[in-house]
């Protein structure tokens, strides 16, 4: 789906491409040659029927010579996991940080919500701040460590997105405390997810929810 019939289908919120200035605080985008990895991503990734599913690491996509090349070129030789996110997310249900950057490549078009970590006040972010960027099939998009993210929104089907993060990250850890609730992951949620939040994860994503159609 274009980026032209994006923003005409949410006429109400403002979408950036992650082509525009506007993504300069939030990460760089980059060109490399993905066909091999979307390929392989769509015919060895499953669709889950309903909600999300992450796998952290994905043998298969980590032995792709350009998955390779972009952990080495962005990474600078630390050890790199890759793995799949894929869904049909339509809301921000929540924001995450990571030390270190995030790279992800997209397998299918779609839409991130961003934030900036500065932004936090203690352990709470004020969703009205969050912006909106369109992520176009193909394009390899690092976050830096600073920005908050989450799930991306489908503008299709489903989204998927191949995902390349330092190694252990998002694993289970035996110690949380305060919003570290896997290893490498500091999250929040919104407090309408209240199975997350009863088992324990921070309501911190205030205000409404921000949703794309």
């Amino acid at each position: 789906m274009k980026y032209e019939e994006v923003v005409k289908r949410n006429p109400n919120k403002k979408i950036h491409s992650v082509a525009s200035q506007a993504f300069n605080d939030y990460g760089t985008v980059y060109e490399y040659n993905v066909e091999e990895v979307i390929n392989y991503a769509l015919e060895n990734v499953e669709v889950p029927k309903s909600g999300d599913f992450y796998q952290a690491t994905h043998d298969g996509l980590e032995s792709i010579p350009v998955v390779q090349t972009i952990s080495k070129d962005l990474f600078g030789g630390l050890s790199v996991q890759a793995g799949a996110c894929v869904g049909h997310n339509k809301a921000l249900t929540g924001f995450e940080y990571h030390q270190g950057s995030e790279v992800i490549i997209a397998v299918t078009d779609c839409v991130i919500i961003l934030g900036k970590r500065q932004d936090m006040q203690g352990y709470d972010y004020q969703g009205e701040k969050a912006e909106l960027f369109f992520v176009e099939k193909g394009q390899v998009v690092e976050l830096y460590g600073t920005t908050l993210h989450y799930t991306p929104c489908k503008v299709e089907d489903y989204f998927m997105t191949i995902v390349l993060l330092l190694k252990g990250t998002n694993v289970e850890f035996d110690q949380p405390k305060g919003i570290c609730t896997k290893r490498n992951k500091y999250l929040i949620v919104h407090p309408s997810q209240t199975e997350k939040v009863e088992a324990g994860t921070y309501p911190g994503l205030l205000g409404d929810m921000i949703r794309i159609n």
